[in-house]
């Protein structure tokens, strides 16, 4: 399961959702990164599926101030709660082409005479580009025979140059 978004997706004219109320909220993080995630894992299961892959974060976190990152921490406990051998992949950042991290930098190195920096520079970030993802996941998929796999199989993909 890829689904996710690093924002809630909005409508300009509020539109009326599942409970009634009235939001310009299409899908909010609840809905993206836990209950979609775990009903297609309950499917999943339902229909035989030995395995489950869940593509979560390296940041997710349930104390995280980042409501994203809570999320996807929900996300994890609720896809393990229907399929509890499920195996959680959690990249850092992921660029690629028309990603929103690494061409954002790029724009703004283009546009400005500086390149920004997160807290002085202080703050680290390995991103990952998404074709390594891609083969990881084939890498976990061509190794993960369930009996060699503990049920708690969490995979971290951060690059150190």
């Amino acid at each position: 399961n890829m689904i996710g978004k690093s924002y809630e997706t909005k409508h300009l004219v509020k539109t009326r959702r599942a409970d009634g109320t009235l939001s310009n909220i299409n899908f909010d993080f609840d809905e993206v990164n836990v209950d979609m995630p775990a009903r297609i894992a309950r499917i999943a299961k339902e229909c035989g599926a030995k395995s489950f892959i869940q593509m979560s974060a390296l940041s997710a976190n349930a104390n995280s101030n980042s409501k994203w990152s809570r999320t996807k921490a929900a996300g994890e406990i609720a896809v393990r709660s229907e399929f509890p051998t499920a195996i959680m992949v959690k990249p850092s950042h992921v660029f690629g082409p028309e990603d929103s991290y690494m061409n954002w930098f790029g724009e703004m190195a283009g546009l400005l005479s500086y390149v920004p920096l997160v807290n002085n520079g202080d703050t680290l970030h390995q991103p990952v580009h998404s074709s390594d993802i891609g083969r990881a996941i084939m890498s976990i998929i061509y190794v993960s025979i369930p009996s060699y796999i503990s049920v708690f199989t969490t995979y971290y993909y951060i690059y150190i140059c």
